[in-house]
């Protein structure tokens, strides 16, 4: 399952990424069939260094407790990513 934001950081979350994956784990556990998540780094490591936001990592650290796994994946864009006053990511287009 890919997991990560959409590709210029907009959207919620919560709402595009942690519930869904809370859904998605808890429908597979009952099946015994764990999930692969394919994890943005780069994103993540942004969202924690400027929104100070761990619940996504920490959401990763209990799927490998419950038995799934985690894959790396990357969008090199996010290296460096800062945001701007009105609070959008700037990416580095160059990168991609």
């Amino acid at each position: 399952m890919d997991y990560e934001l959409f590709g210029d950081g907009s959207g919620c979350l919560n709402a595009c990424v942690l519930k869904p994956a809370e859904r998605m784990m808890r429908i597979a556990e009952r099946l015994n069939a764990p999930i692969t998540f394919f994890a943005e780094v780069l994103e993540f490591t942004a969202l924690s260094a400027h929104d100070h936001d761990s619940r996504a990592p920490d959401q990763l650290r209990n799927s490998l407790l419950r038995g799934h796994d985690v894959q790396l994946h990357l969008h090199p864009q996010w290296h460096n990513a800062t945001r701007n006053p009105k609070g959008d990511w700037q990416l580095d287009m160059k990168r991609w």
